[in-house]
């Protein structure tokens, strides 16, 4: 039975939705959640592609988050005095001999080059951020890993389920962690494959570094990272009165400020 046009654009118009909330949706689970075929499902991300509202993948799509997301030189400019002293506090939390988380974020990518020009030796560096790995692996005695996965391109990133998995073959001592926002919800992010690498990370390190400046305090985004913050450190440009204003449940003792 032919089913009617305006049904078909309707449910283009729900995944076209759909990633646009959570970043990247698998064929099989359009399948799942529209209860479509293989085939109707690929003919509908077709479309949209020809549309350009998305981003065909293997496997998958990806909504335009990945296509008009300022790259990482751009934001590395915006605020970059204060994502450059957040940096430094941050990577004074690292020392020898470490296994060390860095994020993809233009903080983070500060905080490897207070890392790089501290000459801090022998640290087992794992970044999904190809910029912060040739930056870093510069360091004598240090190894540096970048996951397998799909290259996000104005993330200068890797991210997807194979770059979650390698992830999560580490246990980190510290971990520096960009995020969107951050308030009385949790810690949240922009993107999905992005949100469930955190997650992973938190899990697996001992200490985690929430490297953010003050304009994302008190801020939410689409994907929930991690709701309960009090035992992360959030390194920022503001004081512990200013994160306590923006109602983010964290103790003084866990607000690292960036002067």
């Amino acid at each position: 039975m032919k089913v009617a046009r305006h049904i078909i654009e309707a449910r283009r118009e729900a995944i076209a939705k759909l990633l646009s909330k959570v970043g990247y949706v698998p064929v099989l689970e359009i399948c799942k959640q529209f209860n479509v075929s293989e085939a109707t499902a690929r003919r509908d991300l077709t479309e949209l592609e020809n549309q350009r509202r998305i981003t065909r993948t293997h496997g998958g799509a990806l909504s335009d988050f990945n296509r008009n997301f300022p790259p990482l030189d751009d934001r590395k400019i915006e605020d970059a005095e204060a994502k450059r002293r957040i940096g430094i506090k941050a990577a004074s939390r690292v020392t020898a001999g470490m296994t060390v988380y860095l994020d993809s974020g233009s903080t983070i990518f500060f905080a490897a080059e207070a890392i790089a020009s501290a000459g801090i030796p022998d640290l087992r560096i794992i970044t999904t951020c190809l910029p912060t790995a040739q930056l870093i692996s510069c360091l004598p005695g240090v190894e540096v890993y970048i996951p397998g996965g799909l290259f996000l391109t104005r993330h200068a990133m890797v991210a997807g389920d194979r770059t979650l998995e390698e992830v999560a073959r580490w246990n980190y001592d510290t971990a520096l962690l960009g995020a969107e926002g951050i308030n009385d919800g949790g810690l949240w992010n922009s993107q999905r494959d992005i949100s469930n690498q955190q997650r992973e990370v938190i899990r697996r390190s001992a200490e985690v570094l929430i490297c953010m400046n003050k304009v994302k305090l008190g801020r939410g985004g689409p994907c929930l990272v991690h709701r309960d913050v009090a035992s992360l450190f959030l390194v920022t440009d503001a004081d512990a009165a200013a994160v306590q204003k923006a109602k983010v449940n964290l103790p003084p003792e866990r607000v690292l400020t960036a002067h």
